[in-house]
């Protein structure tokens, strides 16, 4: 259970030089503010609610499994936007947020992020990624979508060849383009 207050105050005079809206995940149910940046504050009077589970190996303390689910719910509206023309963000409650991770071992990696949009019954972001890292190589392979705006793949690894040179890959696919990214 989280309780967040922040008080409006009009922040239209103050420019806007590297502020974003920040990635609604799991985590972003827990933080004091919705902005990335320093130009903005965002009000909020909130109450997140949010229930995790872990998995631990019981000799170790090392975690196997974790998963969590979590909703804001606001109680008014929020004023503070990055733009002159966008109202206020008047909705009642947060997208469902999911987040899963599994370590079957210290080098493997596997983690499920989801939004849920329960209004419209659809997912609005899902992140996949699975990935190997030791300490002379990693590989990942991921998946991202953002609904109406991103859907895509990426594969990438480091793996040395010799004691100084090692090799790297990347390669991003847009799906919804059907073109390398």
């Amino acid at each position: 259970l989280y309780a967040l207050y922040v008080p409006y105050k009009d922040q239209s005079d103050i420019p806007l030089f590297d502020t974003s809206l920040a990635t609604e995940n799991y985590d972003s149910l827990f933080k004091s503010n919705r902005f990335n940046g320093s130009d903005r504050i965002g009000d909020s009077k909130q109450i997140s609610l949010g229930i995790s589970t872990r998995f631990l190996e019981s000799k170790t303390g090392y975690e196997l499994f974790s998963a969590s689910i979590g909703q804001a719910f606001y109680a008014d509206e929020r004023k503070v936007s990055l733009s002159k023309t966008a109202g206020p963000d008047t909705r009642e409650k947060s997208s469902v947020m999911s987040l899963l991770k599994f370590h079957p071992t210290p080098e493997w990696n596997f983690q499920l992020s989801s939004v849920f949009d329960q209004m419209n019954s659809e997912s609005e972001q899902t992140d996949i990624s699975l990935r190997r890292l030791d300490k002379d190589s990693a590989l990942n392979m991921e998946y991202h979508f953002r609904e109406d705006s991103l859907e895509q793949t990426t594969l990438s690894f480091v793996y040395p060849i010799s004691p100084q040179w090692h090799t790297f890959y990347k390669r991003q696919f847009s799906i919804k383009h059907n073109r390398i990214a």
